[in-house]
């Protein structure tokens, strides 16, 4: 379900269902810092392309939710109907579920989900991506319900759909950690540890984007130790970097002119690309009054690490 700026604020006071998976550490999309972040301090992301106040997944979401919902019932002979309200769980009420649908004339929820075709392999057999089972699980605890159905529209073309059953332990497990992340991180404005997801790297460029010049601070005890760390996983992956080149580099050799070669199980190819690109050293050179009306200054922090000569 696609939900509108103001919904977002108001989500900022409890924990949602597509909030579980990441408190679990179990999101391809959202880490422990992010929901934090999104409950203390709230803002809409406008980094994606948007359509009417919303970004493209959710405007696209929102509009085929209903199309979604109407073939689950077509193809399974089935009644839903929509919720329009939030639900809170019966013992915390910052654990709250908004719900795409209720079956009729079943202790059932329907969950409407739209993918990409890519994301297929996901779905296929018996699977189901664990952030959607966390999410599921999260409204039945709220909801009380027995199971779940999920409606799956891949690629705008195929339907599937799947059925989640009520797991009381694992349950017991989502509530559990939402209880301990509400009380010890949002409650208490203590942001959980930082991942090495690329979203945290984005979002603590967003919350430190200039550094105070000529500051610097000693960092504590415990940090040395993690450089060291990973100053040994540098020189690792510098090192499988070179091994990578070299086999690249032996296929090209043997390839020469080629522009695509089998080997067993692997078609690979070594194709030409075109690339127009401004000639900004002979703009400047020919017209720096247009070159200078265009220009761009941007800022950005560039992390380092260096180890300090040793004193005599």
């Amino acid at each position: 379900m696609a939900i509108t700026t103001e919904q977002l604020q108001e989500r900022a006071n409890y924990l949602g269902g597509s909030d579980a998976a990441g408190i679990l550490g179990l999101s391809k999309w959202k880490t422990p810092l992010q929901i934090f972040m999104s409950k203390v301090h709230p803002n809409p992301d406008n980094s994606e392309t948007r359509i009417g106040g919303k970004s493209e997944p959710a405007y696209w979401g929102n509009k085929l939710e209903d199309v979604v919902a109407e073939t689950f019932a077509e193809e399974e002979g089935k009644k839903v109907y929509r919720v329009n309200e939030t639900l809170i769980h019966p013992q915390y009420d910052f654990i709250r579920a908004n719900i795409d649908r209720r079956v009729v004339g079943e202790d059932a929820i329907l969950e409407c989900k739209t993918c990409s075709a890519y994301k297929a392999k996901d779905w296929e057999g018996e699977e189901i991506p664990a952030e959607y089972i966390l999410q599921v699980m999260h409204y039945l605890a709220v909801t009380g319900k027995d199971k779940a159905y999920l409606a799956v529209l891949i690629g705008g073309q195929k339907y599937i759909s799947k059925e989640v059953l009520r797991d009381e332990e694992l349950i017991k497990q989502i509530v559990d950690a939402e209880v301990t992340f509400w009380n010890e991180f949002i409650l208490k404005k203590q942001p959980p540890m930082v991942t090495g997801a690329d979203s945290d790297s984005r979002l603590l460029d967003r919350l430190y984007p200039e550094a105070n010049i000529n500051t610097s601070i000693t960092l504590s005890d415990d940090r040395e130790t993690m450089l060291d760390k990973r100053e040994a996983l540098d020189q690792e992956i510098k090192k499988k970097e070179f091994e990578l080149n070299e086999i690249e580099n032996l296929i090209k050799e043997e390839m020469k002119d080629s522009e695509s070669a089998l080997a067993g199980k692997y078609l690979l190819t070594w194709k030409n690309q075109h690339k127009i690109s401004l000639d900004t050293k002979a703009l400047k050179e020919k017209l720096p009054d247009i070159y200078l009306q265009f220009q761009k200054d941007s800022q950005y922090r560039v992390f380092r690490v260096k180890v300090k000569k040793e004193e005599k």
